[in-house]
């Protein structure tokens, strides 16, 4: 049991060699991570969405819906940008939490990754085909049915879609070509998108009438709070930039870089349809699909739906294009380091490209589309995506308040940064000692988690108790220290588990609240007692010195706010997307316990790390 919970806590260490080192070909540029973010983020959301929302949920205040759930979407943006610069490989949330908190937090997040990226890719091309069924008055859909048949399961489509398991497998098969050919293909589709949005944008303020903002909140506060939940997955795809690390020129600079123009192109091309579609037509009469479309008819210009129509296939085929990306990179970083199995690694050498891992996911997409519904597809997208958010924050948090670096830096001209540490030294001269001395030692086997878990201390130090109360009354620190760390880790336990308990009692706990319930008074004020005392401690805490060539600002309110924000919608998240996802995760733990505890790669470290004897050697040298 003891080495099972060591496995599940042991982190990945890099060095600076393994980070730069890639079987994958880096051609992508900033341009191409860009448009990689944007392709993937704009599909047919903004020709959907934005009617649905402004209709249903916030009227014309959809704007101000968008604009919260851009700055909402921008600090989880700006964490993943922190560390696609600090660890610029394949992998992304999966990476990052593998570094930071442990194995099995890592395969958690991966495999619930892979979740969220299949089912959202599978749910693009249902809605392509849909679309194109829309276009042609379902006669691809009565061909199929007549020839076919139809399906009568309640979670099953209506008829075994060919169409949308053509459209996958076509897909696929460009991405197999290479990232510069997919890449290539997506600037084709995200640029007509684009040009489809600005021309509906100017075009639609020519028939703009201001009346109909007349009523500019009609769902009040509440209102414009719930349509911001609603725009909030709207900007769900961003991440998709983070998982290019490898593939990237300079991944550093780059990635940074795009994920933040991405959410700023995003944010100006959703505002501005939802300016245009509630200027030109009142919200109450917004249809629940094409209201851009009907928008424009409203008005007498019908031949505008006909470049909607392009601008929504364009938008449709770079969101399924940019949602397939990702698949393949996850499986490679997952099998890399063999917590799946391994064979998933190999790249092909003329595309290098993750081969089996791209044929494997799009082959799985593509039956998933073709006999799945598209709301039982949409369903399971909310949770993969927020939780990945939740355990980046987290991550990005812990580890600018963790003692030491995170990547260990092995070029000649760089000390080695553990094994200066006093107690290594020490323990490392005294079994020198005892080797003169003639006496027999055995040589203990050192792992790297044991190495790298050396920090240095003091033999004077005060005793932990009185250090940790010292921490957290908010002494003068220049670097954080184990005690330190040790305070950010406790303080940030109990902040999740208080707004857990806050956000349950407004969540399911707002009727007793506002009919004055003294028992939900109570526990709500605790709760953000203890919240705003957690957030206060952190704040005190020193955090790392080192240099970045990205930093996440305003630490930790900012990732803190986006763990907030995340955890808010996760438990606004059906009973029933919770128990699919329970059954998604008990299939990977059989995976992961049956395989990766034996076969990962950091077992290996553990087993065969260098002795102290070797490491004496290697600092007498």
């Amino acid at each position: 049991m003891e080495k099972l919970l060591h496995a599940f806590l042991r982190t990945k260490h890099l060095t600076r060699a393994e980070v730069d080192e890639t079987k994958l070909k880096r051609c992508l540029s900033t341009f191409d991570l860009t448009a990689l973010g944007v392709g993937c983020t704009l599909g047919a959301g903004v020709y959907v969405v934005t009617g649905e929302v402004a209709r249903q949920q916030a009227g014309p205040a959809i704007v101000i819906s968008f604009a919260i759930a851009a700055v909402a979407s921008l600090f989880s943006g700006l964490c993943y940008a922190e560390f696609g610069a600090r660890v610029p490989k394949a992998g992304s949330a999966y990476l990052y939490s593998y570094v930071t908190i442990g194995e099995l937090c890592a395969f958690v997040i991966g495999w619930n990754m892979l979740l969220e990226y299949i089912m959202g890719a599978a749910a693009v091309g249902k809605a392509w085909s849909d679309f194109f069924n829309s276009l042609c008055d379902d006669c691809v859909k009565k061909f199929f049915m007549d020839h076919l048949g139809s399906l009568s399961v309640q979670w099953l489509g209506d008829y075994p879609d060919l169409l949308a398991f053509t459209f996958i497998i076509v897909l696929t098969i460009i991405i197999i070509c290479g990232a510069a050919e997919s890449s290539a293909l997506n600037w084709v589709f995200t640029i007509l998108n684009l040009f489809v949005i600005l021309f509906a944008t100017v075009a639609g303020l020519f028939f703009a009438s201001p009346k109909n903002w007349d009523n500019f909140a009609p769902f009040g506060f509440h209102g414009i709070m719930s349509g911001a939940g609603s725009c909030f997955f709207a900007f769900v795809g961003f991440d998709v930039i983070a998982t290019t690390g490898e593939e990237a020129k300079n991944p550093r600079k780059s990635i940074p870089r795009a994920t933040v123009a991405a959410l700023f192109i995003v944010f100006l091309a959703y505002e501005g349809i939802s300016v245009v579609l509630t200027l030109m037509m009142p919200y109450y009469k917004l249809p629940e699909s094409s209201a851009l479309a009907t928008a424009f008819d409203y008005k007498g210009f019908p031949a505008a739906k006909y470049v909607v129509a392009i601008g929504a296939i364009c938008g449709i085929s770079s969101s399924a294009l940019n949602g397939l990306f990702p698949i393949p990179r996850i499986i490679y970083a997952m099998a890399t380091d063999r917590l799946i199995f391994s064979f998933f690694a190999k790249v092909n050498e003329r595309t290098r490209t993750p081969i089996f891992a791209c044929a494997a996911s799009g082959l799985l997409t593509a039956l998933l589309a073709m006999f799945l519904k598209l709301a039982s597809l949409a369903e399971m997208l909310s949770i993969g995506t927020l939780l990945s958010y939740t355990i980046v924050s987290i991550s990005v948090l812990l580890l600018r308040y963790k003692p030491g670096t995170l990547i260990e830096d092995t070029s000649g001209d760089s000390t080695q940064p553990r094994l200066d540490d006093p107690d290594v030294v020490e323990e490392i001269e005294e079994s020198s000692d005892n080797a003169i001395n003639g006496e027999k030692i055995a040589t203990p086997m050192v792992s790297k988690d044991d190495i790298f878990a050396s920090k240095k201390k003091s033999s004077k130090s005060p005793p932990i108790l009185t250090s940790i109360i010292k921490n957290i009354l908010g002494r003068r620190l220049d670097q954080p220290t184990d005690d330190s760390y040790m305070v950010v880790k406790i303080s940030l336990f109990v902040f999740i588990l208080n707004i857990i308990g806050l956000q349950s009692c407004l969540v399911w706990g707002m009727d007793r609240l506002t009919a004055k319930d003294p028992l939900i008074i109570v526990l709500f004020v605790l709760f953000l007692m203890w919240m705003l005392l957690a957030v206060d401690v952190m704040a005190r805490q020193p955090q790392s010195q080192d240099k970045l060539m990205f930093k996440a600002p305003f630490l930790p309110f900012l990732p803190l706010a986006a763990i907030f924000i995340n955890v808010f919608l996760l438990l606004e998240l059906q009973t029933l997307t919770w128990i699919r996802f329970g059954v998604w995760m008990f299939i990977g733990l059989v995976i992961y316990l049956s395989y990766g505890v034996k076969h990962s790669t950091q077992n290996e470290e553990v087993s065969n790390g260098p002795s102290y004897m070797e490491l004496t050697d290697t600092m007498e040298d």
